[in-house]
């Protein structure tokens, strides 16, 4: 028994384990590409099939023209060993399905015993034939061969899924004990919805391939020990709770049906709770209730529970039961018998009940250990840095855990299905399964109340074991005690036999999230600080400020660069890549001469992420220069707190409240704890003090406007009118006209820029007076470059400024210098025009590209502005300079709000060959050198 269920589990799993890291490896090795040209992966030399043998040709002369020849024949070696493992893994679980297990059906021909037999053998044989030549096919050139060993792999592969589903049909068919089974597997399944459910939001949260995000959370922990211990607990005590947490039991109806009117009259006290300020949630279970009341009341009066009809007696005797059958009483008897059987199914299947109960118990560790398999693939193949050995360390250990876990949950589900005694109906000593429970729920409670230490301890993935663990205690504790109480009669119509806690619920959090379509989640604001600075019109800033600028440095020989720098979002990824380049370009010191190369940074506009690595920069000139400050101010893990909130205090919001600390205040509070500087109030004023570049923000509001926040008025201040040309930057709101000039913190600012749903909410921006609220999101909804707020200013102000400057300063002029930070991993060939796509996804397709080509808009509108004569020569030199990291074989950083040390470092070597010339960035370094020429301390020695 233990062995026909641990060869399939542990052959299944082995494969995906094997199929997570190759997909990891062939995608970086693809990311080796000769400049300008695409790259192949290991899965080009798999013939013509994929590309034939002159991709193999492409192929071996990127990898040699990128210089990486001798890496990339390691990596095949590696890619060759983990896909035998691919292939014992799913040729075993072939020939088990076909020999032992429910494939094994006899046809009684001779030919299929001998097909079960040889065909897996074959099979194995040509995928072995299949690595020897991918690895001999530089020395030996067997491209042909290769081909026609890949196609009889094909046509192995397609003949053994045929006949393993035909005999699978034929089993489940022609066996009635096989459907019988199949159909208790459902009850199980549905007695076990709550873990179950939880089970999936694991994997969706972890192991979907939507991001790379959790894979840098996994890397993040296995860094740093104690969060990696933590870390194992909070997986092991999720998998504890999923065994222990029990709401399987069979409904125990203590409590009779309640009339219809005690339905109604719940509705009706929803209701009116719900006209409480910032209770408008509660009309949901209001509606829900008073629909359940209406099903009832249509059903007719057969439903209606009343006590049963009594004759009369003498005076003080008791009543005498009425023996003439009713509606009601064929409905009790129908009910108690339905009852009973239920009762007798569910202790029939105890036994089945455990042994499912173990093998979800296991799911957590087991898409753990997959999650850090495909996680550590990347620093262990690729890696370069300090922790590389760690790293290959943890993806070895990765598969033994995997396995171990389904060994441990297969013997514990076999011991629970073949016991002597009969199990108890409830799993476990009730000391220890309420002990568990209430491990999890203290540990919630310190998450809900410590929201900064808590959950950097447990990090990103812990905080999501954790939370979910806690949800299934609630939910079973809530179902438990719905179990008491019979269902509503307008339940009962729809066929419920006891109350549907986890469908009320979903319903009650989607529709409360309808009904409340604005919802708080209010920006912090405070009274303007009123100084003499903050009297100086806004309108005029730019106009000013470019004076001073210009007198600064006025005995400055030659021309003179005022550089105008643009970032594009991209979560922690762009903040840190922002902050690095900028370190490297201008470093920030409050202690340099006033003329310094950070002098000629004379504004700088980002967008989410980008935004927040613009603000911290420019916080860095208030002290004296400390080196490796963006990694100290962006180190942190800002997701953890984030999501803790999320899952502590707005999923219960979401049920009811609609106010108060949500995950955009831990998000900022995160940021602020790493930079405390970005606590100190955002200025609306002109400070002529002040040093480093003028700061202007880019978000979204809900009806697509863009919302900059700057010093400078840019925008106008009337939502209704932000496409009018009569502003700076048609298309724009000015967030400081908008908030009347209310004190905001700079963390405050910078988040008004990346409120990127569903990771933060939307934030309410008050108006002046009683105005309605402006709902702000993520700038990169309507420009991710943050570049159109700065193309607006430089042409509609600046331009004409520096034109008329330079006319009297021939010695000294000013030449406008454009730089954009960008983040995304530039790919190594452009997109083909005139590409065919399929009619069927045309719309969807241009749709998308028309998306992604717009904010490549204002960058043009920026190469063509500094292409514009100035009167100040440059000398030949150029004006525009685009700085991106490019795909390359590494651990690339993801999108998100957490970055490990591993993508830590392929950045910093990202930044090291674009400044020093690395051959693999030929393009971006000619630009940087370029750009030293503005900015001499930019060079290679700085930093690099």
């Amino acid at each position: 028994m233990l062995k026909s269920r641990l060869i399939p589990a542990c052959a299944a799993l082995s494969s995906l384990w094997a199929l997570l890291v190759l997909a990891r490896v062939d995608s970086g090795v693809a990311r080796v590409h000769e400049a300008g040209k695409g790259g192949y992966g290991v899965s080009a030399l798999a013939g013509r099939a994929l590309g034939g043998p002159g991709r193999v040709d492409a192929a071996l002369h990127a990898w040699n023209a990128a210089g990486l020849h001798p890496e990339v024949t390691l990596w095949r070696w590696w890619y060759a060993g983990v896909s035998l493992l691919l292939v014992a893994s799913y040729v075993a679980l072939l020939w088990w399905l076909l020999n032992w297990g429910p494939a094994s059906t006899d046809s009684g021909l001779r030919a299929g015993r001998l097909a079960k037999r040889w065909l897996p053998l074959a099979l194995l044989v040509a995928e072995v034939t299949q690595s020897a030549l991918e690895l001999g096919i530089e020395k030996w050139r067997l491209g042909w061969p290769l081909h026609v060993v890949l196609w009889v792999k094909l046509a192995l592969v397609a003949i053994l899924t045929v006949f393993v589903l035909v005999n699978l049909i034929g089993w489940v068919i022609e066996r009635p004990e096989e459907q019988a089974r199949v159909r208790r597997a459902f009850r199980v399944a549905g007695r076990l919805r709550v873990q179950l459910t939880a089970a999936a939001l694991f994997v969706l949260l972890t192991l979907a391939p939507i991001s790379d995000q959790p894979y840098d959370m996994v890397r993040r922990s296995v860094e740093r020990l104690p969060v990696l211990a933590c870390l194992a607990g909070a997986v092991l005590i999720f998998s504890a709770v999923l065994y222990y947490a029990d709401a399987s039991r069979i409904p125990d109806h203590r409590q009779r049906w309640a009339p219809p009117v005690c339905v109604l009259a719940a509705s009706v006290a929803f209701l009116g709770a719900s006209f409480i300020p910032h209770l408008i949630r509660l009309r949901a279970p209001a509606i829900i209730l008073m629909a359940i009341w209406f099903i009832g009341a249509l059903a007719g009066s057969r439903w209606w529970h009343t006590e049963e009809p009594v004759t009369g007696g003498p005076k003080g005797a008791p009543p005498v039961p009425n023996e003439r059958p009713n509606d009601v009483d064929l409905a009790r008897a129908r009910f108690e018998a339905d009852h009973e059987e239920r009762r007798r199914q569910y202790e029939l299947e105890l036994r089945p009940l455990r042994a499912a109960r173990c093998s979800v118990a296991v799911v957590p560790l087991v898409v753990t250990a997959l999650v850090l398999g495909a996680a550590e693939s990347d620093p262990a193949f690729f890696g370069t840095g300090s922790w590389t050995v760690w790293h290959r360390l943890a993806l070895g250990l990765s598969w033994p855990l995997a396995i171990g876990a389904v060994v441990c949950g297969g013997a514990l589900a076999v011991h629970a299905s073949q016991g002597d005694s009969d199990p108890p109906a409830a799993p476990g000593h009730p000391v220890v399964r309420w002990g568990v429970q209430g491990i999890v729920l203290i540990v919630a409670v310190a998450l809900w109340v410590a929201d900064g230490p808590g959950p950097a301890m447990l990090g990103a993935y812990g905080v999501i074991a954790v939370c979910l663990a806690a949800l299934v205690v609630v939910v079973t504790v809530l179902q438990l005690a719905a179990n008491h109480l019979e269902p509503p009669r307008g339940l009962r119509v729809l066929g419920f036999r006891r109350i549907p806690l986890l469908t009320l619920l979903a319903a009650w959090l989607v529709l409360a999230g309808v009904l409340d379509a604005q919802g708080s989640h209010q920006i912090q604001t405070s009274a303007p600080a009123v100084t003499a600075a903050s009297t100086h019109p806004r309108e005029q800033l730019a106009a000013d400020e470019f004076t001073a600028w210009a007198r600064q440095c006025a005995d400055h020989k030659g021309p003179r660069p005022l550089v105008l720098v643009s970032a594009s979002g991209g979560g922690i990824r762009a903040a840190y890549w922002t902050a690095a380049v900028l370190d490297q370009l201008a470093r920030p010191d409050s202690a340099d001469p006033v003329c310094s190369s950070a002098h000629a940074l004379f504004s700088a506009s980002g967008t989410s992420g980008g935004a927040l690595g613009i603000v911290g920069y420019s916080t860095e000139f208030e002290k004296p220069y400390v080196k490796g400050w963006p990694w100290k101010q962006f180190g942190d893990d800002f997701l953890a707190p984030t999501l803790a909130t999320m899952l502590t205090h707005d999923l219960p919001a979401a049920f009811a409240y609609d106010g108060g600390y949500d995950r955009a205040r831990a998000l900022q509070d995160a940021w602020a704890r790493s930079n405390r500087r970005l606590d100190e109030p955002f200025s609306w004023a002109w400070e002529p003090t002040r040093r480093g570049p003028e700061v202007i923000l880019n978000g979204t509001t809900t009806n697509g406007c863009r919302v900059t926040v700057s010093a400078m008025d840019i925008g106008t201040g009337e939502p209704a009118a932000c496409t009018r040309p009569s502003a700076i930057s048609p298309g724009a709101l000015d967030a400081g006209t908008l908030l009347c000039h209310r004190t905001i913190s700079r963390a405050t600012a910078a988040l008004l820029s990346a409120r990127f749903p569903y990771v933060s909410p939307s934030g309410a921006l008050p108006r002046c007076g009683k105005q309605p609220a402006v709902r702000i999101v993520d700038g990169g909804y309507s420009e991710n470059n943050g570049a159109q707020s700065l193309v607006d200013l430089y042409v509609n102000q600046l331009e004409p400024l520096i034109r008329d400057y330079n006319i009297t300063h021939r010695t000294n002029c000013i030449a406008p210098v454009y730089v954009h930070v960008a983040n995304g991993y530039q790919a190594a060939t452009p997109t083909v025009l005139g590409h065919r796509t399929s009619e069927l996804l045309t719309p969807l397709s241009t749709e998308g590209a028309v998306h992604d080509q717009t904010p490549k808009v204002a960058l043009q509108r920026a190469r063509a502005a500094m292409q514009h004569d100035v009167g100040c020569a440059a000398d030949g030199r150029g004006r525009y300079f685009e700085i991106v990291p490019s795909e390359h074989p590494g651990v690339q950083a993801p999108l998100g709000w957490t970055l490990s040390r591993a993508a830590r470092d392929d950045l910093d070597h990202q930044l090291s060959a674009i400044v020093c010339g690395k051959p693999w960035e030929p393009d971006t370094h000619a630009a940087w050198t370029n750009l030293t020429t503005w900015l001499p301390a930019a060079g290679c020695s700085h930093g690099s």
